[in-house]
């Protein structure tokens, strides 16, 4: 067995000086050390008898580590008889592994396509055949309308589209889509399934896009979550396979049961460019045109 003393990724003890001795360091600072490679001798102590904290080793380090503000007791040591619970494996507040950063969050809302069927099939009786990813990337832009920073900081609309076609994942380029009519984007995506397998998206591709949308319901996916944020983008829209199921609707007073065509929407998002509630006023939104389609003028 190995002591502390005997580490050969810390420098020896200095008998005159036991505060910057290895073994006076707590856990944390010790980890620390151990783990950027620093010279204890070099480090300024502001705890008790110039003892080094876990805040002085990162002043040291200038903005390298990763590294949470763990509070240590006065004595810098845990309670007898109790392990240093930050260096348990799997614990959340470790150091190594703390986040200086908000994770994405997503946000799910279920949508009634029942309009958005009944226009479907009007279209197909004129001879025009119009997918629900169609409807869905118009109403995604007009819904920018209440919440124009899921867009992220431009005012440019770029959806970067991904979706399934003939079993091949495609990525489709759409710029300036706040300019397209609902059968425009039908015709950018037939354009893409007509193009040659595995051809890349003109125009920079996917990296352009301020908006991403992910058609997961393509290959069959009911719900999938948290997707990937684009490149210059602050969400990521879902869209669920739409599914027929029995709901209850109260219609004149009265509970009817009666059959629909659901789908969830999902809105992945970056929290320290878009709130969680704002978030949810944009998919609202965007739930609200679907439902109530055609949308109004």
């Amino acid at each position: 067995m190995t002591s502390d003393h005997d580490d050969p990724d810390l420098p020896p003890a200095d008998d005159e000086d036991g505060e910057d001795a290895p073994d006076s360091l707590s856990p944390s600072v010790r980890r620390l050390v151990k783990q950027y490679g620093l010279d204890v001798t070099a480090i300024r102590g502001s705890g008790p008898a110039g003892r080094i904290r876990v805040g002085d080793v990162v002043a040291a380090l200038g903005g390298r580590a990763n590294v949470q503000d763990e509070r240590e007791p006065d004595d810098d040591e845990p309670p007898a008889g109790t392990e240093d619970a930050r260096a348990a494996p799997g614990s959340a507040i470790r150091a190594d592994l703390a986040v200086p950063f908000a994770l994405p969050s997503t946000t799910v809302f279920e949508c009634d396509l029942g309009a958005v069927a009944a226009h479907r099939r009007a279209s197909r009786e004129r001879g025009v055949e119009i997918s629900v990813l169609s409807y869905l990337l118009f109403a995604c832009t007009r819904a920018l309308d209440a919440t124009p920073e899921a867009n992220g900081p431009t005012a440019a609309v770029h959806l970067g589209v991904v979706t399934s076609i003939e079993g091949e994942t495609r990525t489709v380029l759409i710029r300036n889509a706040r300019e397209i009519a609902l059968e425009g984007f039908q015709g950018e995506l037939r354009a893409a399934q007509n193009a040659p397998r595995g051809g890349v998206p003109p125009e920079g591709g996917r990296g352009a896009a301020t908006l991403r949308v992910q058609d997961y319901g393509a290959a069959g996916s009911v719900l999938a979550l948290p997707l990937p944020l684009g490149e210059n983008g602050t969400a990521s829209l879902g869209l669920g396979r739409p599914r027929r199921q029995l709901v209850v609707r109260r219609v004149e007073g009265e509970e009817v049961p009666r059959a629909a065509t659901l789908c969830y929407l999902t809105l992945t998002f970056d929290p320290d460019s878009l709130s969680l509630e704002r978030a949810n006023r944009y998919l609202a939104r965007l739930v609200h045109i679907l439902e109530l389609w055609p949308p109004s003028a």
